[in-house]
């Protein structure tokens, strides 16, 4: 199975073992991120404003992601997991 990510127009995949990732497609996982993502913001308690600020993205790209019209790059997946204090495996569902 594979995980996708975005950077810009630039389609990556990362390769994930069955047992890492059980997404049939990008949209499950966009769904999945954006749960945990919600989650995370919500235990940290701050808002995407706050999140943009701490990660340097837009409001609008974290608002992308919370409502699954956007894939972040793993870069930013990392740098998200890093400003709420979390691990990129937790939010990336691996």
């Amino acid at each position: 199975r594979s995980i996708f990510f975005t950077d810009k127009d630039d389609y990556r995949t990362v390769v994930c073992t069955p047992d890492q990732a059980e997404f049939s497609s990008e949209q499950e996982w966009r769904r999945e991120f954006a749960n945990r993502l919600s989650m995370a913001m919500e235990y940290k308690g701050i808002n995407q404003d706050q999140l943009a600020e701490l990660t340097g993205y837009s409001q609008s790209s974290i608002c992308g992601y919370l409502t699954r019209k956007r894939t972040p790059s793993m870069y930013a997946v990392r740098e998200i997991a890093k400003a709420l204090g979390t691990t990129v495996e937790f939010l990336a569902a691996f």
